[in-house]
C-alpha cells in the first residue's frame, strides 16, 4: 500500500502509455519520508472516444488531481490510503486493446503475400507427397503408383488408380487430376472405371444393366460426362423410369423420354437463390460453369445451355406448389391448382376465422380501423416484353395459380373493352395522359399492374396483370377485382392509388354489374389525393406506406433478371417466382417489422398525447370550438357534396355536379387552352404524326367544352345568350384553344345577378384566387430553379432552354388570373 504524499507529475491517463510515477512512504512516527520512483506500466493507447468515456481513467485523474496541486507538496490524512497500481489495472481494463491487423488488414496482409502465393504455387505441385506408396492402399508397385488426387475431397494425397475408383464409386462428379510427370491435369472418372448405377442401394449388383456412355451433368462446379448405366432387371418395378431413377438420386432429367442430359439438385438450387437475390441470368451462370470445367477454351464441352433453362423453368414451376403443400394433396394434380392457391399471403393482415376474434363486427367505431385492411396499387412500365415468342413455343406453366391472373379470362375480358377511352377531368395525371399511348409498336406488353398491401408490402395473390396499351383503367380494374377475391368481402377496404379520383368514378358501378363470379364485391372505400390520409380518422401514418408500391417495384426490377426479350411463359414464370420469394421474405421479417413499428407507434403516440395535451391546455375554450368545426367537416367531407345536399329542392340541379366541380373544372379546361396556345406557338406541328397530335388534343378539349356547355346552360344561362350574340368570323376556322370559356367574371355585372346562379361568382372569386396563389408559387420555384442552373448555362443548355419554357408558361398563366381578378 502506498499513501500518496508528494508532487505528482501531472500526465494523460488517457494515453495510457508508461508513466513515472513518484512516491513517498512516511514513517511510522510521521517523521521522514522514503521517496521511492517507479514507472507504471499501462496498455497502449485507446481512441479519443474511449478516453471521454472511461470511468475508470476518470476516477483515476479526479484522486491524482486532488493530491497534486500547483507542484508543492500535498500531506493529506494518514489514514487516506490510495493504491496507485489497482487504480491503474482497474483503469486498464477499461481500455479495449487494438491491433492493426484490425485496423488495417490489407496493409497488415501486404506483407505475407509473398507467403500466400507461394502456398498456391504448392498446391499446384504434388507437395509433401509419398511418390511411391499410396496412402489408402499403402502398397506399392506399377500398379499402385499415387498420380491421381481429388480436388472436392480435404485430403489432396496422391492416390493409386484403383483406390480413386472406389473412392468415388459414390462421388462421380468430383473434380479429379492426374500427375503427368509435369504438371496435373484433369481427367474425367468414366476414364478410370467409374460408372454410375442407378436403381440400386450402393453394394448391390444389377444383372441387367441399361449402359448410357457420353451422359451429360451439370454440377455446381461444372459440366461433366459420364456413363450411367441403368436398372433393367425385375427390380426396375421398384426403380421406376428411367427419368424416376434419376430424380431418385437428385438428378434432373432434361427430357422424361430417353434422357441425356441432368442437372443435380444442387445446381438447380444454387441458380435458383442467386437468381432471386443477385440478378443473375441463366446464360451468365451456365456460361460460368463452361469456365470452371475449362478456363483454356481448348477441351470441346457439349452445349446444354438450353436444355439447363428449359430445366430451370419446370424446377421452379415445381419447388412453388411444393412449398404451398400442393405435393401432399394425393386428391388433386396440379393442373387443377386453385386460382392464387400456390401464392404466399399475408399472415398480419385481417383474416376472419384465422387473426380475428369472432365478435370484430361489433367493434365499437373507435376500434373498427383495427379490422381494415389496406391496398396500394399501380403500374411499372419498365416490366415490358418485346413481341417475341408465343404461348405455343413458351406456354405458362402456372396459368393463375399466383400471383398473374388467368390470362385466357383476362383476355376475354379485355375482348369486351375494347372501345373504352380513359377520359380524365384532371391536369395532374400523367398516367392517364398516356393511357392511350401509341408508343407500344414492337411491345407485346408495356409493363406490369399490380396491387399490394400498403402495410407489410405483400404482393397480392391474383393482384398481377399485363398491361398492352398503357395504364387504362380495364386492366386496373380486372386486377383489383382479382385479388379481392381472396379477401372477406365484409371487411372495410382502403385503397391508395395516384389516379384515384378518376379510377373510382365508375368503379363500383362496374363492379356491381359485371357478371364475373369474383368482381362482385362490396367497394367500401376508396382514398384520393384530396383525402390526405394523415388527415381521416382511421388511417394512422399511411401516407408513405402506401408508396410502398413504389418501393416493391424498385426492388423487383433491381432483383429481376431481364424479361424484355423472354417469351410470354418464361417472363410469367419469372416473376411470378420473383414475387413468391419476395413475399418469403417479407414474411420471415414479419416479426422483426411488427415489433418496430408497434415500438415507433407507441413512442410516437406518447409524444403526440403529450403534445396535444399541452397544445389544448393553451388554448382553453377555443378548443371546444374548433372540435365542432372539425367534426362538423367530418360529417360532409366533399364541398361538392355539400353543394348537392343544399339544393335537392331545385328540380332542375344537376345531380352529379355542384357548382364548385362544375367552376373548377372551367378553370382546368381555361388552362389547358392556354398550354395548347403556348404548346402551337412554341413547337412545330409539321409532321404527320405530329399533326395528328395537335387534331387529338384538340379533339380532347372539344369533347370536355361540349360536356360543360350542357351543364353551364343550367348554372348559367346567361353565358349561352353571351356566346350566341358573340361576333365570329365566318371565314376563318376558329380553333378550341380561341373559343372563350366564359366565366361569371366575363358577363356584365347585369348578366352576373340575373343570368347565373347564387353563389357562383363567389366561388369563382375564391378558386382564381387560390389559382393565383399557385401559379405564383410555381414561378418563383422556377424561377430559383433557372437562377442555379445560370452557372451551368454551357453544359446544360437543353435543362435551361426547358426551364425557361417552364418560367414563361408560368408567367404567363399568373399575368392572365391576374388580368382577370382586377
Amino acid at each position: 500500500m502506498f499513501k500518496l504524499r508528494k508532487t505528482y507529475q501531472k500526465v494523460s491517463f488517457g494515453s495510457l502509455f508508461s508513466t513515472p510515477v513518484h512516491m513517498d512512504e512516511l514513517s511510522e512516527d510521521g517523521r521522514r519520508i522514503k521517496r521511492k520512483a517507479t514507472n507504471a506500466l499501462v496498455p497502449s493507447p485507446v481512441n479519443k472516444k474511449q478516453r471521454e468515456t472511461s470511468p475508470g481513467l476518470d476516477f483515476v485523474t479526479s484522486i491524482l488531481d486532488n493530491y497534486c496541486n500547483d507542484d508543492h507538496i500535498f500531506v493529506p490524512d494518514s489514514s487516506q490510503v490510495i493504491n496507485v497500481a489497482d487504480l491503474l489495472t482497474a483503469a486498464a481494463v477499461k481500455a479495449r486493446r487494438r491491433y492493426l491487423t484490425s485496423d488495417q488488414p490489407l496493409l497488415e496482409w501486404r506483407a505475407h503475400a509473398d507467403e500466400y502465393l507461394g502456398e498456391m504455387i504448392r498446391n499446384e505441385g504434388r507437395g509433401d507427397c509419398d511418390l511411391e506408396i499410396c496412402y489408402l492402399c499403402k502398397q506399392k508397385g506399377k500398379k499402385h503408383v499415387p498420380l491421381f488426387r481429388c480436388m472436392e475431397c480435404f485430403s489432396e494425397d496422391l492416390v493409386c488408380e484403383a483406390c480413386c475408383k472406389l473412392k468415388h464409386e459414390d462421388r462421380p462428379l468430383d473434380v479429379v487430376e492426374k500427375w503427368n510427370g509435369k504438371f496435373f491435369e484433369k481427367v474425367a472418372l468414366r476414364d478410370i472405371g467409374v460408372t454410375v448405377q442407378l436403381g440400386h442401394r450402393a453394394g448391390e449388383t444389377c444383372f441387367n444393366l441399361k449402359i448410357v456412355h457420353d451422359f451429360t451433368v451439370i454440377h455446381t462446379n461444372g459440366v461433366h460426362t459420364v456413363d450411367l448405366s441403368y436398372c433393367n432387371c425385375p427390380n426396375r418395378t421398384v426403380a421406376g423410369e428411367w427419368n424416376q431413377q434419376l430424380l431418385r438420386r437428385r438428378w434432373f432429367p432434361a427430357t422424361h423420354l430417353e434422357p441425356r442430359t441432368a442437372a443435380t439438385y444442387r445446381v438447380l438450387e444454387m441458380f435458383h437463390v442467386l437468381t432471386l437475390q443477385g440478378k443473375v441470368t441463366t446464360y451468365d451462370f451456365y456460361a460460368g460453369l463452361e469456365k470452371l470445367t475449362d478456363n483454356t477454351g481448348v477441351r470441346n464441352i457439349k452445349d446444354r445451355y438450353k436444355a439447363f433453362s428449359r430445366m430451370m423453368k419446370e424446377w421452379r414451376h415445381l419447388k412453388m406448389p411444393k412449398r404451398a403443400g400442393r405435393g401432399n394433396d394425393a386428391s388433386r394434380t396440379l393442373a387443377e391448382t386453385r386460382a392464387g392457391e400456390m401464392g404466399i399471403p399475408c399472415i398480419a393482415c385481417p383474416r376472419p376465422g384465422i387473426n380475428l376474434p369472432d365478435d370484430w363486427k361489433e367493434a365499437p367505431a373507435s376500434k373498427s380501423y383495427l379490422y381494415w385492411i389496406y391496398f396500394a396499387i399501380d403500374a411499372c412500365f419498365r416490366l415490358k416484353r418485346c413481341l417475341v415468342s408465343s404461348e405455343k413455343q413458351d406456354p405458362d406453366l402456372d396459368v393463375g395459380g399466383s400471383y398473374f391472373t388467368e390470362d385466357s379470362l383476362f383476355r376475354q375480358y379485355l375482348a369486351s373493352v375494347t372501345d373504352q377511352q380513359e377520359m380524365s377531368t384532371c391536369t395532374g395525371l400523367s398516367a392517364l395522359d398516356h393511357a392511350n399511348t401509341k408508343f407500344s409498336r414492337g411491345y407485346a406488353t408495356t409493363g406490369v399492374g399490380l396491387g399490394v398491401c400498403a402495410r407489410h408490402e405483400f404482393i397480392q395473390r391474383n393482384g398481377v396483370v399485363d398491361l398492352q396499351k398503357g395504364e387504362r383503367y380495364a386492366n386496373m380494374d380486372y386486377a383489383f377485382g382479382s385479388f379481392l377475391r381472396h379477401h372477406d368481402p365484409a371487411l372495410t377496404k382502403v385503397v391508395s392509388y395516384d389516379i384515384a379520383c378518376q379510377w373510382h368514378k365508375n368503379l363500383v358501378k362496374l363492379f356491381t354489374k359485371s357478371s364475373s363470379p369474383y368482381l362482385n364485391f362490396i367497394f367500401t372505400a376508396i382514398n384520393c389525393l384530396v383525402n390526405f390520409l394523415s388527415l381521416s380518422i382511421g388511417y394512422g401514418e399511411l401516407d408513405e406506406r402506401m408508396e410502398k408500391v413504389l418501393n416493391v417495384h424498385g426492388l423487383i426490377w433491381d432483383r429481376l433478371p431481364p424479361v424484355r426479350d423472354m417469351g410470354p411463359g418464361s417472363r410469367h414464370g419469372t416473376m411470378n417466382d420473383h414475387f413468391g420469394h419476395w413475399n418469403w421474405v417479407k414474411l420471415i421479417g414479419i416479426g422483426s417489422l411488427l415489433h418496430k413499428q408497434y415500438r415507433i407507434a407507441v413512442e410516437e403516440m406518447n409524444t403526440q398525447r403529450e403534445s396535444l395535451k399541452e397544445f389544448t391546455e393553451g388554448k382553453g375554450p377555443d378548443t371546444l370550438k374548433w372540435e365542432a368545426m372539425i367534426k362538423d367537416w367530418e360529417v360532409e367531407l366533399e364541398k361538392p357534396e355539400k353543394d348537392r345536399n343544399k339544393s335537392v329542392v331545385n328540380p332542375y340541379d344537376i345531380p352529379k355536379t355542384g357548382p364548385t366541380a362544375f367552376m373548377s373544372q372551367l378553370l382546368e379546361l381555361e388552362d389547358q387552352q392556354r398550354v395548347l396556345r403556348l404548346d402551337i406557338k412554341d413547337k412545330s406541328f409539321e409532321t404527320a404524326l405530329q399533326k395528328t397530335e395537335l387534331t387529338e388534343r384538340r379533339t380532347k378539349l372539344l369533347r370536355l367544352m361540349g360536356r360543360l356547355r350542357s351543364i353551364q346552360a343550367l348554372y348559367m344561362p346567361a353565358a349561352i345568350t353571351y356566346l350566341s350574340n358573340r361576333q365570329v368570323d365566318h371565314d376563318q376556322v376558329e380553333h378550341v384553344e380561341y373559343i372563350p370559356v366564359v366565366f361569371p367574371s366575363t358577363l356584365p355585372a347585369a348578366d352576373r345577378i340575373s343570368g347565373c346562379r347564387t353563389g357562383l361568382v363567389s366561388i369563382e372569386e375564391q378558386l382564381r384566387e387560390a389559382q393565383l396563389r399557385a401559379a405564383l408559387n410555381s414561378l418563383r420555384n422556377h424561377l430559383h430553379m433557372k437562377f442555379r442552373l445560370l452557372t451551368y448555362r454551357k453544359t446544360n443548355r437543353c435543362e435551361e432552354v426547358s426551364f425557361r419554357m417552364e418560367v414563361s408558361g408560368e408567367s404567363s398563366g399568373y399575368r392572365e388570373q391576374r388580368q382577370l381578378i382586377l
